[in-house]
């Protein structure tokens, strides 16, 4: 008995947006089932989607999963069944691979679990939730399964191209967000391939001939002198608000090699050598890192950072204490996670009002003040451009702190002045003059 595939425009579904749900209806003995397609249109839509230019990535959505649903039924042939088909449809076939002493699985979902549960016992919770999100949206794209299963070998670039789509069409994602979720599971697939040995390289969809994950051209988020020199000479109309806060612990990142709000909430005492000056710290997302990759950062603290930390370090000063009421001790990593995105969210916030009161273009959020330190630093003609990223990302920042890191520190003391050349020239030269460190 033959099966037919065909699309079908479910009107007794109107969604929210008024549209319909697409579907592919499979009729088999005279009786039918519909799969979603994960696309919605009218009914106008759906009688030229295949001609009307504006609907291509819709119709190539629709493609996909009709030829997928024909290549099945086919392939079933006289032994078609509606679990079989269901079951390929969803990519929901439980997979094992027979290993020596046990069952592995080759399902994708198995081993992000598995990482992320390695990722929460490291304490990497910022980047353990990035891979439940990527959980999340691929079991969205395979229509929520309550037990979704994907098999490897089904993960091809024609899968990952359809996953973008899906991704930046029905999720309204960004690239920059669906460009950090593909790298996931390239990582997945790394580390089954080249570790666990679980699966051939053949079925790798990434690579020369693969699947590229996107990426954007980034956004120069470095702010003039003259913007560095206005939010300075900011006042707020009440000395310690949290309005103030933040101003201050945007002008500390920025002053302090454009630290990230995770390693300044992370300074202890400790950390600050007040006859020399000097900040020395190893990075909070290095903590995991190896005792040979381990690179102490130092920061120069200017007179204008040291006053930060005079206004607003906790006291009493004692080296096992944060320098900053961001965390305190006996937290958990979650915990910590919170507070630190708690914190960047109250300086974004605040931020944000100060900018529009003082009518910047743009608003100056946590990663312009590190940004901004670099440019700062490149446009000063003194720093060769060749060893400071014109952005501080997480892999181009560690080039910069190396850098930074081989100076004497009469040269760091140099360095700095550059950060407060929006100041009139005597009073910058009296700063550097102040903050020269002990020979």
């Amino acid at each position: 008995m033959t099966t037919s595939v065909k699309l079908y425009l479910d009107t007794k579904r109107i969604k929210k947006n008024g549209k319909y749900p697409v579907k592919v209806m499979v009729i088999w003995n005279r009786k039918f089932n519909l799969y979603p397609t994960g696309i919605d249109l009218t009914e106008q839509e759906f009688s030229k989607v295949h001609l009307d230019k504006k609907l291509r990535k819709e119709f190539g959505t629709i493609s996909y999963f009709l030829e997928k649903a024909d290549k099945i039924a086919n392939g079933l042939e006289h032994d078609f069944n509606w679990l079989g088909f269901k079951q390929s449809y969803y990519n929901n076939q439980p997979e094992i691979l027979q290993g020596s002493n046990n069952m592995v699985s080759l399902n994708i979902f198995d081993h992000i679990k598995e990482y992320v549960d390695l990722l929460h016992s490291e304490g990497r919770i910022s980047t353990k939730s990035t891979y439940i999100l990527t959980s999340t949206y691929l079991n969205k794209y395979l229509g929520s399964p309550k037990k979704p299963v994907l098999l490897f070998r089904t993960i091809d670039k024609l899968f990952l191209n359809k996953l973008e789509e899906f991704l930046l069409n029905t999720e309204g994602l960004s690239y920059s967000s669906i460009g950090i979720y593909m790298r996931n599971i390239r990582a997945i697939f790394n580390l089954v391939i080249d570790q666990k040995k679980i699966i051939s390289r053949d079925l790798y969809p990434f690579g020369k001939h693969g699947y590229t994950p996107p990426s954007t051209k980034n956004t120069k988020k470095a702010l003039s002198l003259t913007e560095v020199g206005q939010i300075y000479n900011h006042k707020s109309a009440v000395e310690f608000s949290t309005e103030a806060w933040a101003r201050d612990m945007w002008l500390f990142a920025y002053f302090c090699n454009g630290l990230n709000v995770k390693d300044i909430a992370h300074l202890k005492y400790e950390n600050y050598d007040v006859e020399n000056n000097i900040l020395s710290f190893y990075r909070a997302k290095s903590r995991n890192a190896t005792k040979d990759k381990l690179k102490k950062i130092e920061v120069f603290v200017i007179n204008d950072a040291k006053g930060i930390i005079e206004k607003w370090g906790q006291r009493p000063v004692e080296k096992s204490n944060f320098i900053f009421n961001i965390l305190e001790k006996e937290l958990t990593a979650e915990e910590e996670y919170k507070r630190e995105k708690n914190a960047i969210k109250t300086i974004n916030k605040y931020m944000g009002k100060i900018g529009i009161e003082l009518k910047l273009k743009r608003k100056p959020t946590t990663n312009f003040a590190r940004h901004t330190f670099s440019t700062v630093l490149i446009r000063s003609g003194e720093v060769p451009i060749e060893l400071i990223s014109e952005q501080l990302g997480h892999s181009n920042i560690r080039t910069t702190q190396l850098y930074l890191d081989s100076f004497e520190k009469e040269q760091k003391s140099k360095i700095s002045k550059h950060l407060t050349a929006f100041k009139p020239k005597k009073e910058n030269s009296q700063q550097a003059k102040n903050t020269a460190p002990n020979s």
